[in-house]
């Protein structure tokens, strides 16, 4: 299997869980929410001055923080934030095939951006 496709497996297993979770566990009065999110501004991702800084689709951790728990107990399957369900609803009109090009695209370019801050 290639690593985009076991990513996919892996993202698709976690959503399967947490909605098994979901059902079994709803008697009791818990909530479990599955949180898909994308990119957030953190020091790991400061390699890479593109997701690094916070921007409009691109939040601190402590905005993105605030507004997924605020989604907590009001979807079962979010985001996290309104951005991304911004992102994510455009991320999903494209075949497959497509995702998985940009995807990949995207990863080169976050490679480069290490591979270049590694030499400085």
């Amino acid at each position: 299997m290639s690593d985009d496709t076991s990513d996919i497996t892996d993202a698709t297993y976690v959503k399967n869980f947490t909605q098994a979770l979901q059902y079994e566990y709803a008697s009791k009065g818990l909530t479990i929410q599955h949180l898909a999110p994308m990119f957030v501004a953190t020091k790991m991702n400061h390699f890479s001055d593109r997701i690094h800084k916070k921007s409009l689709f691109v939040p601190d951790a402590e905005s993105y923080a605030k507004y997924a728990v605020s989604t907590l107990g009001v979807l079962d399957d979010s985001s996290g934030y309104w951005t991304h369900g911004i992102q994510t609803f455009f991320t999903k009109l494209p075949p497959e095939w497509i995702r998985m090009y940009i995807g990949g695209y995207l990863n080169q370019l976050f490679r480069e951006d290490y591979l270049r801050n590694l030499k400085s």
